[in-house]
């Protein structure tokens, strides 16, 4: 969650009054009609760095708030505007006040648990998220967060105990078996690890688990399946957040671009490309002239086989900022897929002229002086690339071709294994130093190869079955 104010000093207090409110509200009558609701009301908010639609927002809700009967209804919207948008404090004192009004809501406990949880205050988030399982039972999200927040503390039964319960009605949830997999490791036991994490990575399609199962592979001797895993690129060591349907219907609130992008980044993770794409317009209603959105829309449209949507808002984007190299690139793919060759010259080298320096220009640039076999240029091109961006392995592979293409094999060997050292499993780079190896009559070499490649999930059936072809040619079976 994006936070603007950080007063935790403050945030502390709130904490503490709230948990005292929880139980007043819990177990006994609120006494509505003596309530002080405006108590609630957050004061003296600083407000000087939000949207103006968030500050018409929240003043116009603030005002219903005052001359309105519904208060719970008001309370609820200024909740919401100052959750979604960063104003965690305000978020809070608001929570306070729907727990007095609302006490049999499962949703204030909740949002207010992942607050406080993200400030670091778990065993007060447990609390209250023992409130909302009370209220409501079968909200998953709430149980996967107490058992995280208690595995957190150090309250290991406890969240063994969580976790199991959660299996025990949904036996394939995927953070559960995480869940128990990091217990497993506290008490060294990779083995059960092993399988509670493979299970988790199966029953995700391989969207979690995977950075520990790497970490669990290594301990227990499994380099090839480590290197697998490392190979597919989604073992990035980034925790995919629990699906929580509650904290993501507030987000409808959110006014802030780099929220809602992120929201929408969330969504396309997710599979649910239509609703990115909905977040995304409304990224551009709140900013019209937000570039990133509209690359962004472009390309989820591109993902779904609409060309004509995607290359209209690459087009917009390099409208909005003529320094957006890869808009201006995947634009002319697009026209070049058409058959539209001559407008896919024009974008592109209008594009190259409006990002001399891009790196992703020089490559691009590079492979068309390949095809008119202008090879010195290319290199001069790909090297330049390699100095704006080194760590980028498509650019040593281009030069690696290059180098080939003018008899240069051991420069272009060089080249692939630069670009190996910038990615760890690339298809491109182990299938031709396999091939070398094998050329060259280095049968150790060739074979470690063969064995790296043969577990690869990205390397093609024809690729891995040309290589033990030459390589049962060269050497006979190994």
């Amino acid at each position: 969650m994006y936070v603007n104010r950080n007063k935790l000093t403050e945030l502390r207090t709130g904490v503490l009054k709230t948990l005292s409110v929880c139980l007043v509200a819990i177990g006994v009558s609120c006494h509505k009609q003596n309530l002080d609701v405006e108590s609630f009301l957050p004061q003296d908010v600083n407000l000087s760095n939000a949207p103006t639609s968030l500050i018409q927002k929240l003043s116009d809700t603030e005002h219903s708030f005052r001359n309105e009967q519904q208060k719970t209804e008001h309370l609820l919207k200024l909740s919401r505007l100052y959750h979604a948008n960063g104003y965690l404090n305000e978020a809070i004192l608001c929570y306070e006040g729907l727990i007095q009004l609302d006490p049999k809501n499962p949703k204030w406990y909740h949002l207010l648990a992942t607050i406080l949880s993200g400030y670091g205050y778990t065993d007060d988030a447990i609390e209250l998220w023992n409130e909302s399982i009370d209220l409501n039972h079968q909200y998953l999200p709430s149980k996967i967060r107490k058992a995280d927040a208690l595995l957190k503390s150090a309250r290991t039964e406890e969240a063994y105990e969580v976790y199991s319960q959660i299996l025990d009605d949904h036996p394939q949830n995927p953070y559960a078996l995480i869940g128990l997999a990091r217990l497993e490791i506290q008490q060294d036991d990779y083995e059960n690890a092993k399988r509670l994490l493979e299970l988790a990575s199966e029953n995700s399609n391989g969207k979690l688990g995977k950075d520990l199962l790497v970490s669990v592979y290594e301990k227990l001797g499994m380099d090839y399946e480590a290197f697998a895993i490392r190979s597919e690129a989604l073992a990035s060591g980034s925790y995919v957040d629990v699906h929580d349907p509650w904290m993501l219907d507030i987000m409808h609130d959110c006014h802030i671009p780099a929220q809602i992008m992120n929201t929408a980044g969330y969504l396309a993770f997710r599979g649910e490309t239509d609703q990115a794409i909905r977040w995304l317009k409304k990224v551009i209603r709140i900013d019209p002239e937000n570039a990133n959105a509209h690359f962004q829309i472009a390309g989820a449209y591109r993902s779904q086989g609409n060309a004509d949507l995607a290359g209209a808002y690459f087009q917009k984007t390099t409208e909005l900022q003529p320094s957006f190299s890869d808009a201006w690139i995947q634009w002319a793919t697009i026209l070049e897929e058409k058959g539209k060759q001559g407008e896919s010259e024009w974008v592109f080298y209008t594009g190259l002229k409006n990002c001399p320096n891009s790196p992703a220009f020089k490559i691009e640039y590079a492979r068309r002086l390949m095809k008119e076999r202008r090879y010195e240029k290319a290199i001069s091109e790909l090297e330049t690339s390699i100095q704006l961006r080194p760590n980028e392995a498509l650019a040593y592979i281009e030069l690696a071709r290059c180098h080939f293409a003018l008899d240069q094999v051991e420069k272009g060997i060089e080249a692939m294994q630069n670009a190996l050292n910038q990615e760890y499993g690339n298809t491109v780079a182990m299938t031709t130093l396999c091939f070398h190896a094998i050329v060259k009559g280095n049968q150790l070499a060739a074979l470690e190869w063969l064995k790296k490649i043969r577990i690869h999930p990205r390397v093609k059936t024809e690729t891995l079955a040309q290589l033990e072809k030459k390589y049962a040619l060269t050497f006979g079976s190994d």
